[in-house]
């Protein structure tokens, strides 16, 4: 199975939200990165840190992935590597059989060091300090 197949399965069996419709949303407002071996949905939210929540006023402090699948390679490292730009937060949802249904939260920084990382390169960020 490709990475998108096993999103669009474990999706389909664990959400009421039907994958092509978080899929569309994910199109037009987030980022959406599939190859055959990564899927990914993830959009920009506002996290409050003291409460452990996504608050709607404010401005986007953080990466929420809603969905991601892999056959291969890391998701986090990958995620991290085609975020558009980094946050201070980076936030999963973390589902189980009998666990609750968390939202766990990460300094960027620290998530970045873990997997290797550095933070992402913008595409207008010149490539040498001199230009």
């Amino acid at each position: 199975m490709l990475a998108w197949e096993i999103a669009r399965q474990w999706q389909q069996e664990n959400c009421m939200t039907p994958f092509e419709e978080i899929l569309g949303w994910h199109l037009s407002c987030g980022l959406v990165h599939s190859t055959r071996s990564v899927f990914l949905l993830a959009h920009e939210v506002n996290w409050d840190p003291r409460a452990k929540e996504i608050v709607q006023d404010g401005p986007p402090n953080a990466w929420f992935v809603q969905l991601a699948a892999a056959t291969q390679s890391n998701p986090v490292k990958e995620f991290m590597r085609v975020a558009t730009h980094s946050h201070p937060y980076a936030l999963w949802c973390r589902q189980a059989p009998g666990r609750k249904h968390d939202i766990h939260s990460y300094k960027w920084d620290h998530l970045a060091r873990k997997v290797g990382r550095c933070s992402p390169l913008s595409v207008s960020a010149p490539l040498r300090e001199d230009q």
